[in-house]
């Protein structure tokens, strides 16, 4: 990691500090945020650091209730002593936020933070509590804020910082969320969250992070556990941007180590990029996926994979390109409650895949397939699969599975090397192939051109080789605002009693006739 871990290791060695708390005279306030907070003002002044003990002496009670954000500074050290952090009920606020968040200057290369650091001994949780109202088709709308201000840590423009030892139980969005953060250490952190809410990923590692360790990771989360997501808008100038101009997007070296759980209906790991960001020198090692716990809301529904590098959605001017997602390395992968080991979408290049153990509900090592609602595919260069077990009866089992989902994808200088496949009592083994292919007509998986009535009445045309628009057309009685790109792969379209019906499992926002219709998938219906 460069000079990263170098840097980091201080973090374990450092001179021990006077510690200030919220319990103390002078800090105590008229509630628990504002006694924490003047913790940690007096801490960064006077060069101490934060101890929030388990019992709060302002209410006499252990716990403490979050009724707004703790801001933290460079600096800034906070340790959880065995305690309970819960955020309010109705409240919109994370639990800590680097104070340049959200802020001109944070903005700024000059604006920059370092040296935060999130403790937990002991059992430190944060709880989500009841959720709210805040959520991704509600942001920024009658005065709510960002959606982000539901994550618990968020951080932008950071650099050598340290969360660790962290309980995250129900968190109200994302579990931690970083942006043009580097140098940093994400460690021992376990999510206990139900998916009674929406998009309750573990950690994200969003544009612009780079130079970061993960590890010991676990528990069981309502979205991806971790996501590394290269998909933000670089254009967004809104109060609520996290955008640091002068930055470069891309994310790179990231090592994620020892990563155990499970993630409702998403991946344990995501790798997403689009419109130019590159993501690149990523090392996996010690990725395998578990059951669910008792309390876990949709844990019978399936896992479509434990890793997914790439994906064919959420682009907003244009695709990934070949070149712009590669360096992925994976070792050591147990796999065997979700439906695939790796899936492939949109490119990769010069990547390398060892250790994948497939069995149980796994079905393949590596695929290009991936969930029946997103398009098949991928453009693929020089990746090695080696010592893959693949131990499966269900059908179509195989070591890779690599489908071509429309004329621009390829498998080119792809090996597999030292695999097997044990298939209903047959075992194949396979000690070098290499794999070269293009798509050819008969690859095509797309079943449900557009019915020309629909196309006249209510102005759906196609707009490239994967998607439809829904587009306004003067159509007498009808209104519609807006478009809706949805993939053609897996999307049924028809007319039905004059009547347009869309069915998406990807999230889609639409406005008709004055009305909102937001989902994370469904069944939209226009009269």
């Amino acid at each position: 990691m460069r000079a990263a871990l170098a840097g980091l290791a201080a973090f374990g060695c450092a001179t021990a500090m006077a510690a200030v708390t919220p319990n103390d005279a002078g800090i105590i306030s008229d509630d628990d945020s504002a006694s924490i907070q003047n913790a940690v003002d007096r801490a960064v002044a006077t060069g101490d650091e934060v101890v929030i003990p388990a019992v709060n002496a302002r209410t006499g009670k252990a716990g403490w209730e979050i009724v707004r954000t703790i801001l933290l500074p460079s600096g800034a050290t906070v340790i959880i002593e065995n305690a309970t952090l819960t955020v309010a009920k109705g409240v919109y606020a994370n639990f800590f936020r680097s104070a340049n968040t959200f802020t001109d200057k944070g903005r700024t290369i000059e604006g920059e933070m370092r040296d935060i650091r999130i403790i937990g001994h002991g059992c430190a949780v944060l709880s989500g509590g009841e959720a709210n109202d805040l959520n991704e088709s509600t942001q920024r709308k009658d005065g709510r804020p960002s959606t982000r201000c539901n994550t618990p840590i968020l951080m932008v423009n950071v650099r050598d910082f340290l969360v660790s030892g962290l309980r995250i139980e129900d968190q109200r969005y994302w579990g931690m969320c970083f942006n043009f953060c580097r140098f940093g250490t994400i460690r021992d952190i376990r999510f206990v969250a139900r998916y009674d809410r929406r998009n309750q990923d573990g950690i994200n590692l969003r544009n612009g992070c780079h130079d970061i360790l993960v590890e010991n990771i676990s528990g069981q989360t309502g979205d991806d556990l971790i996501a590394l997501s290269g998909i933000d808008s670089l254009r967004d100038e809104s109060p609520w941007s996290i955008v640091v101009k002068g930055r470069s997007p891309d994310i790179h070296h990231i090592r994620l180590n020892n990563i155990s759980g499970a993630a409702s209906r998403h991946p344990l790991v995501t790798i997403r990029n689009h419109d130019g960001v590159k993501v690149y020198n990523v090392a996996m090692s010690g990725i395998s996926d578990t059951e669910f716990g008792d309390s876990a809301l949709h844990m019978d529904e399936p896992r479509y994979c434990a890793i997914l590098i790439g994906c064919n959605l959420y682009w907003k001017t244009r695709r990934s390109q070949m070149g712009e997602t590669y360096g992925i390395t994976v070792r050591d992968l147990d796999c065997s409650y979700s439906e695939e080991g790796v899936v492939i979408g949109c490119t990769l290049k010069d990547s390398h895949f060892s250790g994948l153990r497939c069995r149980g509900r796994c079905r393949t090592a590596v695929t290009t397939a991936g969930p029946e609602w997103e398009s098949p595919g991928a453009q693929i260069e020089n990746v090695t699969i080696e010592n893959a077990q693949v131990t499966s009866d269900r059908d179509g089992a195989a070591i890779v599975d690599f489908r071509l989902g429309s004329k621009r994808d390829y498998v080119k200088d792809t090996l597999v090397v030292n695999s097997s496949l044990e298939h209903k009592g047959v075992r194949t083994q396979v000690a070098r192939d290499v794999v070269d292919r293009v798509w050819q007509p008969s690859d095509s998986v797309r079943t449900n051109a557009v019915p020309p009535e629909v196309a006249a009445h209510f102005g759906v045309s196609v707009i490239d080789d994967d998607h439809l628009l829904v587009r306004p057309t003067p159509v007498p009685g009808k209104h519609l605002e807006g478009f809706v790109p949805v993939p053609l792969g897996f999307v049924w379209v028809e007319l039905d009693e004059d009547k347009l019906i869309i069915c998406t499992p990807t999230h889609t926002h639409v406005s008709f006739r004055g009305k909102e219709h937001d989902k994370s998938s469904g069944v939209f219906e226009f009269h």
